[in-house]
């Protein structure tokens, strides 16, 4: 089926010819106009449009197609209210969870799970570790665990700029890491 487009001066003097089809088809239908005139009219001038510039449909008369096209575009109304995801159940973050009025969804979709976290951080760790070079990853670890530059510089025989740039060189490949990218290997 071809798309709809604007109907041609000839299309648009048929359709208003032949108007009072899309009247007669919501009454004998016993379709509320304020609803359904606005699905009806496009399976008429999708009608129109086919009775005009095809040769093949002008064996039958215009109202069987436009009466076949309008219920086309009635049934795909009611195939579209009728889709599951229309009739989705909806739940509140603030509805109790089963008995207990105190347990929301809210409390549990954001409850901190400490043991969740520690195990996320060893594997970031883990993939850190094997992404950069162990240098970097020295500092990395100690800058995490909350080190100074003083004591990190003491500690890696490095300057504060040295360390800086370490820093520098590494940010993108924690960045890639924790978005999941895969970036350079180590070093």
């Amino acid at each position: 089926m071809e798309r709809l487009r604007p109907l041609n001066l000839e299309e648009q003097l048929f359709a208003t010819q032949n108007h009072n089809l899309v009247y007669t088809f919501l009454q004998e239908k016993d379709l509320s106009e304020d609803v359904f005139y606005d699905i009806v009219i496009f399976g008429y001038m999708r009608a129109v449009q086919e009775y005009v510039s095809k040769k093949r449909f002008r064996e039958y008369a215009f109202s069987t197609i436009a009466w076949k096209r309008m219920e086309s575009s009635v049934s795909a109304y009611w195939r579209y209210l009728a889709a599951p995801v229309r009739y989705a159940t909806t739940v509140s973050i603030y509805e109790p969870i089963g008995d207990d009025a105190d347990l929301t969804w809210e409390n549990v979709l954001s409850r901190k799970d400490d043991q969740m976290l520690q195990l996320e951080t060893r594997e970031l760790i883990k993939e850190l570790e094997n992404k950069l070079p162990k240098r970097e990853m020295n500092v990395v670890r100690m800058k995490a665990a909350g080190y100074k530059m003083h004591d990190i510089a003491k500690h890696e025989h490095l300057t504060f700029q040295e360390i800086n740039e370490l820093l520098a060189n590494c940010r993108e490949d924690i960045i890639h890491i924790l978005r999941g990218d895969e970036r350079r290997d180590a070093v």
